[in-house]
C-alpha cells in the first residue's frame, strides 16, 4: 500500500472526493484501494437543535454539504448574472433581473434551511486529500496522474509523482484528530462608543433598580467586561492541558468559542441545549474552564 497527496481548491476536499470515486467507477479502475478527505465536523450550539450529539458524520450529512456546495455555487452564479444584466436598461433586460432576484431568493432560503439544520462539515487536511493505492508503487502511474488531474475537476495538481515515505504516512494518522468541535457564540461585540454608552445605561439602571432586579443587570455588566480571548489565553499558559484547541474568535459580531466536542462534554452538563443556552455567558464560560482547571493540575482526555 501507498499514498499519494492531491492537491485541490481549499474547501473542495470533500467534493473532490466524491468526484473521483465516480470517474474511477466509470473508468473501472481498480489500483485505488481508498480516498482521504480527512472529514470531521463542527456543531454550532442553536436553539432549533434539542441536544449536542457528537456522534460520527453519516453519508446523509455527507450528502447534505454537497448540496449546500452545490446550492452556494448556483447562487454566486445567480448574484454574478444578475449584476451582469444591471448594466442594461430594456425592457427584457429589467425582466430578467426580477426572475434572476427571485431564484436567488428562492436559493438563499433553500441554502439556510440545510445549513440551520446540518453540521459543519470541513477537512482536517485543507487544501488536499489522500489517495491510498493497493499495490507498492514508488511513483504514481501515468495514467493516473493523467486520470485525476484531467477528468476531476477543482484538483489543482499532484505536488509529488514519488510516494509519501510510510514513516510520515503512519506518524500522520497518529497525530491526526478527526474528533468534532462544538461552537458556542455568545454576546455582540459593540465598538468603544457603544461600549461606553451601555456601561453608563447599566449604571444608571443598577442605582435605581430594587434588589432583584439588580443582579441581573450586574451579571451583564460582567459579561460585557470580561475579554474571553485574553481570559483563555491566560489558562493557556498556566496550564499543561490542551486548552491552545480552544479558540476564540469575533463571529457576525458576536464573541465566538469553539473547542474539542469531549471538553465541551466536560464542562457542560446540561442535557438540553436550551438548558446551555438559558443562562450562557462569557462570564460563565470561563468559571467553567476556571472550575474544570482548578479540579486536577493535568487533564487527559482518552
Amino acid at each position: 500500500m501507498t499514498f499519494f497527496a492531491v492537491q485541490v481548491h481549499t474547501g473542495s476536499e470533500i467534493v473532490v472526493k466524491e468526484m473521483l470515486e465516480k470517474v474511477l467507477q466509470q473508468s473501472r479502475e481498480t489500483s485505488i484501494k481508498a480516498i482521504y478527505a480527512m472529514e470531521s465536523y463542527t456543531q454550532v450550539v442553536k436553539d432549533n437543535i434539542d441536544s449536542i450529539d457528537c456522534k460520527n458524520i453519516t453519508l446523509e450529512e455527507i450528502t447534505s454539504h454537497l448540496y449546500a456546495q452545490r446550492l452556494q455555487n448556483s447562487l454566486s452564479n445567480l448574484r454574478l448574472a444578475c449584476e451582469k444584466l444591471k448594466r442594461h436598461k430594456d425592457s427584457d433586460s429589467l425582466s430578467l433581473i426580477k426572475e434572476y432576484r427571485n431564484n436567488i431568493k428562492l436559493v438563499t432560503d433553500k441554502l439556510k434551511a440545510v445549513k440551520n439544520n446540518s453540521r459543519k462539515i470541513s477537512s482536517v487536511l485543507p487544501g488536499y486529500i489522500l489517495v491510498e493505492l493497493d499495490a507498492n508503487f514508488h511513483y504514481l502511474p501515468s495514467h493516473l496522474w493523467h486520470l485525476i488531474t484531467k477528468r476531476v475537476p477543482k484538483v489543482i495538481a499532484i505536488p509529488s509523482k514519488m510516494n509519501i515515505p510510510q514513516a510520515e504516512i503512519d506518524f500522520f494518522f497518529q497525530q491526526v484528530d478527526l474528533s468534532p468541535e462544538v461552537e458556542l457564540q455568545m454576546e455582540e461585540t459593540l465598538s468603544y462608543e457603544e461600549k461606553i454608552k451601555a456601561e453608563d445605561q447599566l449604571l444608571y439602571e443598577i442605582n435605581k433598580e430594587d434588589a432583584s432586579n439588580k443582579e441581573a443587570s450586574i451579571d451583564e455588566l460582567d459579561n460585557m467586561n470580561t475579554n474571553v480571548g485574553h481570559e483563555l489565553a491566560n489558562m493557556n499558559n498556566k496550564t499543561n492541558t490542551f486548552m491552545d484547541q480552544v479558540r476564540s474568535y469575533i463571529k457576525n459580531k458576536r464573541i465566538t468559542v469553539s473547542m474539542p466536542s469531549k471538553l465541551f462534554k466536560i464542562l457542560f452538563k446540561e442535557k438540553t441545549t436550551a438548558e446551555i443556552l438559558s443562562a450562557f455567558s462569557s462570564t460563565d464560560l470561563i468559571y467553567r474552564f476556571k472550575r474544570w482547571i482548578s479540579t486536577r493540575n493535568e487533564v487527559a482526555l482518552e
